[in-house]
């Protein structure tokens, strides 16, 4: 079978969601590809930015100020990479916590109105219940939740 598109997004996780939804909203003719349903559709529906520091026991309080730890001890995670404006320069944890902040809008934005609508935000770690009795800290949880 012959495709013609102008972007192929190979993975239906929540990156392949959002790339594939912010490339359409830009115009572009985009077509997602995926095998099986993955762990998206079998998730809790809680979006976590960042409940715990590497190597930590005790969760924090809030994910701007695990965003800003995190861009200090981990230069090379993914949040981290965030917050360089270009190669070799060290991460900036304003920029990190504002393109996250950025994210989570986006997010909560598109998901508004919808049964899978968030709420949340990044000055507060919400301690939610899992399926199994346990909590975790995560900062944006389905408003179903």
């Amino acid at each position: 079978m012959d495709i013609e598109t102008d972007l192929v997004v190979i993975g239906g996780g929540m990156a392949g969601l959002v790339a594939g939804s912010v490339a359409a909203e830009a115009g572009l003719d985009v077509v997602l590809l995926r095998k099986g349903h993955g762990a998206t559709a079998q998730s809790s529906g809680a979006i976590d930015i960042i409940g715990y520091v590497p190597g930590a026991t005790a969760y924090l309080m809030n994910p701007v100020e695990g965003l800003h730890a995190l861009s200090a001890m981990c230069p090379f995670h993914p949040y981290s990479a965030l917050g360089r404006s270009q190669e070799g320069v060290p991460s900036d944890p304003g920029r990190v916590v504002s393109r996250v902040h950025s994210s989570v809008q986006w997010l909560k934005d598109k998901s508004s109105g919808s049964c899978g609508a968030v709420k949340g935000d990044l000055e507060e770690n919400i301690q939610a219940v899992s399926l199994l009795g346990t909590s975790k800290p995560t900062c944006l949880i389905q408003e179903t939740m």
